[in-house]
């Protein structure tokens, strides 16, 4: 009799870069005013936070941070409408945003981990 196999498939370093750029691409096009493409790069990294290696988890926990904090500071931005600060804090929220980006993919290319979130608790042992 056949023994049927259920380990995972082996970690594939290749897909799972192609996948965190992908995912990138997305925020780059959803920064320019639409936010579907945003929404399906959030759902590919939650999809693929844990299942990836240590490297490319904290880039989709990188991008997932990114996204939910510039929801909220836009959010934000967009209560103060008619005030002049809401344009200030707009292009603020935009630079943020960019620089996010742009580090993300840099230390992508340099095969870097993105720094974990100060809020995001660790096991680590003295």
């Amino acid at each position: 009799m056949e023994e049927i196999s259920v380990d995972a498939p082996p970690f594939d370093g290749n897909r799972e870069r192609e996948l965190v750029v992908v995912a990138y691409a997305l925020y780059v096009v959803g920064f320019f005013g639409m936010l579907a493409p945003s929404i399906l790069a959030l759902g590919l990294n939650y999809w693929r936070r844990n299942r990836s290696g240590s490297c490319y988890g904290s880039h989709h926990r990188w991008m997932i941070r990114t996204f939910w904090w510039g929801l909220l500071w836009a959010a934000a931005s967009l209560l103060l409408l008619f005030a002049l600060v809401s344009y200030v804090a707009l292009i603020v929220v935009s630079v943020w945003w960019v620089y996010r980006v742009i580090r993300g993919v840099l230390a992508l290319v340099d095969e870097q981990s993105m720094p974990p979130s100060s809020l995001q608790v660790t096991s680590q042992s003295p």
